[in-house]
Order: structure tokens, then C-alpha cells, then sequence
């Protein structure tokens, strides 16, 4: 709670998601009317949630709602470690701990599909696994095609991924005369080959083929202990409850979308051609750890070598794959105390996946043993696949793609633990709890603080939020001038945060955070003219995503020069611009300015011009000069009354032009809703400590207006 609600990222996908969703919740047909990378489902789902529970797609029910995803996946890990591990306390809290550390993004983008899609993966490796641990064919198939199908409308890659995996699986299992090597043969390709199908776009990247070379490895891997060290129990026909079950929930979305105004031709396009597209669009590289790819080869070696050698026979070779085991749950432990949330994903994904053949073989040979390297096995096709999540945008998808190394690993380490002395045993599991405990605790501090120093954003839908004082005022600041300043609100790249804070609407439904690459220009030059047709449209930019598109892929935008041709910046705060059209002017509400007054002038030495806004008319009492360090808490450095400062207060219009005559005095003195406030004063303005909110209080300390230094 206290991560998600005190961070807030410039590259704004909440907003982009929640306007989407909001959209479509008002009556937008998906992929016409509403843009969308994502699946028709979670759109459907989302918006019977908002309509069941009666919940505003706001940034305080997104984070909550995140929450309820980010620690069910955990809980779920944790529940399939105690189940078919029997594991004691201590590894069930490690697998807990670990997974909810190991999504630590999931605070970068609420109310992305991301979360629920690794609630409804946590949720297909838990009920699978009790499925596969009883042999009932049945539950397992239908478990595969309604998870299958529920990822496949959510996010179609991700849901190709975990249905390829989960059939891949059951290839090895299948019991059938004369066709049980055929079928293991078609297991081996599906995972040796999906890697390089899916990545061909991209294969020239060097960080591509590493992937490539390490899924792949893994993958087949992992096929061959499970090929010799499987029993044979499935037959074909209950596949037909996999197939039913995915058609039933396929048509069931498809009439429910069709009904609401999409087309097939756009679902058709929306689901599966422009996600295609996507990888050539854009892409982030993962950032491979040393060595990533050459251990993936060479444990593809050990993994052949160990089946075919005695190996597996000797009396060194338990106690060496779990002293391996557990070198790798330490190793990993060191990365939950990373303050980087991507250092345990990038860990799993580049020295994890090369192992996972040894955290699936088995180490006893007792029909318990059998049974829990089947469920281990289970785990790992569906982790091998989808680690490719992280591909082509390797962001927050790492930890989604990646959180079942936590529960996997962790069931593997109960097995080699058992195979250990008992006080050996003992010891590992107080290791185990300390390392949870220790995860925690890093985890915890520094959002803890955030919170106790954070300061509301109190914003319509993000009361809950608490930022840096600083960042919250300058947010505010955007929100109150593109409230009063526009009737379109559209923003480069796309931040849509601030039209759901202002109620002010985007140009139509069309969005996406990195619209200049992702519309097409028919789509550009529609909200193009509507903003042409609207006076009072406004542009809010953000620099540091943009600079950051810039130095990726930044394609012809016509809709862009427009932009940038039609329009000028009033002011900037932090790393935001406000932009109006050229030519009209506008007041910068809530911005201040300091100016040493000439040497030559008579009075006071300085000189702080702000322009306010504040509901009603208000006596200000007090004006304070509050200081940030860091993300710290606020710390007033001055305040001004009427002892050391003279006022000027002059009432304005939206346009900064004067509405009336100006007022001079000391403190208190009545400000009106919108004006223009000149201090003068001896106090060394220009010593104070930046960055700096001011802020004007009444008699009884009730904040009135604030105002942030701009650019």
C-alpha cells in the first residue's frame, strides 16, 4: 500500500489505461472508438467490476485494486509451496515474501492488464498443480483453456505463450501407444522453436538472441528431465475439455464485444495483427547478466549428460543438485535486498531459466518424490514460456513474466533440504524466514518514509496518492490551469492522468501513451482537426518520456508538428509543460516568481510575484516559503506577515488580464478567487533553499492557495 500509493511515474500508463477504460465504460466501441494494445476481455471484466461494485475508474481505486492482484499472486505461490511441497512455515513465508518482492513493478503501472495477468497466471500454476498432483486430467484441462482463454482476450501473446506451454507439458504426459515418443518430439519443438518464431522481428538485436538462446535452452532443458523422469497418466480425449472450454469463454466475448459496437474485422485487427506490429514500434532491451546465454548452453549439456551418464546413481549427485538449489534461493534472496525492483526478475530470467532442469528432477525416488518433480515440472513450462512476456518490452513484464522462479525454486528447496541432515534442515529453514523477513523489512522502509513525508496530491480520484511535496504541488499546478484553461485537454506524449483530475476531456477516444508511433495517420489527423476546431484546447508536454522517444523511435508525426507548430509553452514545473495555442495568452495560476529589486529602487530589497487561484474569496493571514530536499518532507524556511513584507493584490481573469483595481497592504489582506500577488520584502528570497512551494494560509492556518517556481 504504502509503494503503490507513493509512486506516480512520468510515463503515465495508469492514466492511459483508466481514460481507456473510461471510454469504453461511456459506450466506445473497443478498437473503433476506443484505442487499445490490450484484449477485449479485461475490458469487459473491468467494466462489469465497475458496474457490479459501483467503483469511478480513479487512481485510488486502480492502486487498490493492483493491491488485491499483487498479493494474491503471492498468497497463491505461497499456497502451491505448502501444498505440494509440505513445506514447513519458514519456506512458505520465503515463497510469499519472494514473489510479492520479486512484482515490486507492479507499483510502475496500476491497473496495467500487467497485474491481473499475473493473478490469473498465479492462479493457473496453483490449480493446475493440485490438478496435476491428483491426476485429474479433467480439472487441468479445463484449467488450461479457461486461463488460456481468459489471457488470450487479455493480452494475446501472454496467452499464446501459457496455452503453448501447458500443451507442450502435457505432450510428455500423454499415454498412448505408439504415440507417446511422436508426441514427446512435437513437446520438444513447440518449446525450441517459439523463442525464435516470436523474436524473428528482432533477431539482429544482440539482447534478442540472448534471449532467444536462453529460453530455448531452457526450454529443452527442462523438456528432457521431464521426458525421463516422466510416468505417462494423460490421455488425448480429455483435451476436449481444454478446446471447449476455451471456444465457450472465445464466443462468449466475442458476442459480448460484438454487442457493444466492434466489429470483427477491428477485433481481428485490435487482438492480433496490431500487436504483431508492436515489436517493430517500439521496444526496450533486457539487460542481460554476464554470461546469461553461455550458461544456458552448458546447462543444456549437464542437463543431457546427467540422463545419460550414471550420474543421477552416485552418492554425490543428490546432495550436489541441492547444495545448487540452495546456493541459487541464497543468491536470489541477495537480490530482494537490491533496491532496484528489476534486479530479482533480471537474476531469474538470465541465471534462473539456465537451472531449471535442476530444480525439476528429482531427488528421491519415492512416488511422493514423483509426484512433486511432476508439479515442479508444471511450474517450470510455464515459467520457461513466459519469461518471453518480457519481450518486446522488457519494463514491468519482467516481473510478471518471470515471479514463478519465487514458488519453484522455493518447492525445489524443501525437496533438497530433505535429502540433507535433519539440523541442516533446521538451520536452512531459519535462513529461509530470515531472508523473508529481510525482504520485507527492505521493501517496506523506503515507502514507509515516502508515505510519512509525502504530502496528499488531493486530486478528484487520488486523494490517497502522497508524493514529494514539490512533485504533488507542480501536478497540481498543471491540473488547475488545464481546468481553467482548456475545454481539450491532449497531452505528448500521452499522460492522461491529468484529464481524469480535470474532468477535462482528450480530443476523442483514440489514445495511447505513445501515440505518435501506434496511431496511424488517418487516427492522427482526426483528433489533428479536433483540435484545430477548439480555441481553448491545451497541451500538456512531458519531457523527459519525450526525450526519451526521441533517442528510441520517433516516426513522422503530422499530428505532432501540428503540435509543436500551433502551440507555445506558457510554463514548465519540473519535467511538465503547459501549452495553449500561439497567440492567446493565459494567467500561469499557481506558478511564483522571485526578482531582486534594482539598486537604484527605493523600498524593499525583493520582490515574489505569484499568480493564485483558491476557491472563494479568502483573508490570507500568513505567506510561507516551504522547502524540499530530496523526496523529504517539507521544512518552512520563512514565512511572511505583516512585519516584514507589503502586499499588492490585484484581481485577474483566466487571460492574467487585470479585473479590477489593485489593493496594497499588510497582512491579512482579502485575496479573491483568481489574482495577482506582489510581495516586497528585506527577507534574502534569493538565499532561501529551492526547490520551493509557497503557500498562503488563512488566520486559522488553513492552506488557501499555493504556488510553485516555474520555468
Amino acid at each position: 500500500f504504502w509503494d503503490l500509493f507513493t509512486t506516480f511515474k512520468f510515463h503515465d500508463d495508469e492514466g492511459y489505461v483508466l481514460v481507456s477504460l473510461h471510454h469504453f465504460a461511456q459506450g466506445g466501441a473497443l478498437y473503433t472508438e476506443v484505442y487499445s494494445q490490450y484484449g477485449p476481455l479485461f475490458f469487459l471484466f473491468n467494466d462489469a467490476l465497475h458496474r457490479l461494485l459501483g467503483f469511478a475508474f480513479t487512481h485510488d481505486a486502480s492502486r487498490g485494486l493492483t493491491l488485491l492482484y499483487w498479493v494474491s499472486a503471492a498468497v497463491l505461490g505461497a499456497a502451491t509451496v505448502h501444498r505440494h511441497a509440505r513445506a514447513a512455515f519458514p519456506w512458505v513465508v520465503f515463497a510469499a515474501m519472494g514473489t510479492f518482492v520479486h512484482l515490486r513493478q507492479m507499483t510502475f503501472e496500476p491497473m496495467h492488464p500487467g497485474g491481473f495477468i499475473a493473478f490469473v497466471v498465479a492462479g493457473a500454476a496453483w490449480s493446475g498443480a493440485n490438478a496435476v498432483a491428483a491426476q485429474q486430467a479433467r480439472k487441468l484441462a479445463l484449467v488450461i483453456g479457461i486461463a488460456g482463454a481468459v489471457l488470450v482476450f487479455t493480452k494475446i501473446n501472454v496467452g499464446l505463450l501459457l496455452l503453448a506451454s501447458a500443451v507442450a507439458w502435457l505432450l510428455l504426459q500423454v499415454n498412448v501407444r505408439g504415440w507417446t515418443r511422436h508426441a514427446q518430439v512435437l513437446g520438444v519443438v513447440i518449446v525450441g522453436l517459439i523463442p525464435w518464431v516470436l523474436m524473428r522481428p528482432l533477431l539482429g538485436d544482440a539482447w534478442v538472441v540472448t534471449f532467444a538462446v536462453v529460453v530455448a535452452s531452457a526450454g529443452l532443458s527442462t523438456v528432457w528431465v521431464t521426458r525421463a523422469t516422466a510416468s505417462p497418466w494423460l490421455s488425448p480425449g480429455k483435451g476436449a475439455w481444454l478446446i471447449g472450454s476455451f471456444v465457450v469463454i472465445a464466443v462468449v466475448v466475442v458476442a459480448m464485444l460484438a454487442a457493444r459496437g466492434t466489429g470483427l474485422t477491428a477485433m481481428i485487427d485490435g487482438m492480433l495483427l496490431a500487436p504483431l506490429r508492436h515489436p517493430t514500434i517500439f521496444s526496450l532491451p533486457l539487460v542481460w547478466l554476464p554470461g546469461a546465454g553461455m550458461l544456458a548452453v552448458s546447462s543444456l549439456g549437464l542437463a543431457i549428460a546427467a540422463l545419460i551418464t550414471p550420474w543421477r546413481a552416485m552418492p554425490w549427485f543428490a546432495p550436489t543438485v541441492a547444495t545448487l538449489r540452495l546456493v541459487a534461493a541464497f543468491a536470489t534472496a541477495v537480490t530482494w535486498l537490491i533496491p532496484s525492483p528489476f534486479a530479482a526478475p533480471i537474476f531469474a530470467l538470465s541465471y534462473g531459466l539456465p537451472l531449471l532442469w535442476l530444480l525439476v528432477i528429482p531427488l528421491r525416488a519415492d512416488p511422493q518424490a514423483a509426484t512433486a518433480a511432476r508439479v515442479r515440472s508444471w511450474l517450470a513450462f510455464l515459467l520457461v514460456l513466459q519469461s518471453l512476456h518480457a519481450y518486446p518490452v522488457a519494463g514491468s513484464q519482467l516481473g510478471w513474466g518471470s515471479f514463478l522462479w519465487v514458488p519453484l525454486l522455493t518447492m525445489a528447496c524443501v525437496e533438497g533440504a530433505s535429502v540433507l541432515s535433519e539440523s541442516t534442515r533446521r538451520r536452512l529453514g531459519a535462513a529461509a524466514l530470515i531472508a523473508a523477513l529481510g525482504a520485507l523489512q527492505t521493501i517496506m522502509i523506503t515507502p514507509l518514509q515516502r508515505w510519512r513525508d509525502g504530502e496528499s496530491l488531493d486530486l478528484p480520484g487520488a486523494s490517497l496518492l502522497r508524493l514529494p511535496g514539490v512533485t504533488a504541488a507542480a501536478l497540481r499546478t498543471i491540473a488547475v490551469n488545464a481546468a481553467t484553461h482548456s475545454d481539450t485537454l491532449f497531452s505528448l506524449p500521452g499522460i492522461y492522468s491529468f484529464n481524469l483530475w480535470t474532468g477535462r476531456p482528450t480530443p476523442n477516444g483514440i489514445n495511447a501513451t505513445l501515440w505518435f508511433s501506434l496511431l496511424s495517420l488517418t487516427q492522427q489527423n482526426e483528433i489533428l482537426q479536433r483540435l484545430k476546431a477548439d480555441p481553448r484546447a491545451a497541451v500538456i508536454v512531458e519531457r523527459v518520456l519525450l526525450s526519451f522517444d526521441n533517442a528510441t523511435h520517433a516516426p513522422f508525426s503530422p499530428l505532432r508538428s501540428y503540435l509543436e507548430t500551433d502551440f507555445s509553452p506558457v510554463f514548465a514545473t519540473g519535467s511538465h509543460e503547459f501549452w495553449v495555442k500561439r497567440g492567446r495568452t493565459v494567467a500561469p495560476l499557481s506558478t511564483a516568481a522571485i526578482f531582486r529589486r534594482a539598486a537604484s529602487a527605493t523600498g524593499a530589497a525583493w520582490r515574489l510575484e505569484m499568480s493564485v487561484t483558491n476557491p472563494s474569496t479568502v483573508k490570507i493571514a500568513t505567506v510561507e516559503w516551504v522547502a524540499y530536499a530530496g523526496s523529504g518532507a517539507g521544512r518552512r524556511v520563512l514565512t511572511l506577515t505583516a512585519a516584514n513584507s507589503q502586499l499588492e493584490v490585484t484581481p485577474i481573469v483566466s487571460s492574467g488580464a487585470n479585473a479590477g483595481g489593485s489593493v496594497t497592504g499588510r497582512l491579512p489582506i482579502v485575496v479573491p478567487p483568481l489574482a495577482r500577488v506582489v510581495i516586497d520584502t528585506d527577507e534574502p528570497l534569493g538565499d532561501l533553499p529551492m526547490p520551493a512551494v509557497v503557500r498562503l494560509r488563512d488566520a486559522n492556518g488553513t492552506l488557501a492557495a499555493e504556488a510553485v517556481f516555474t520555468r
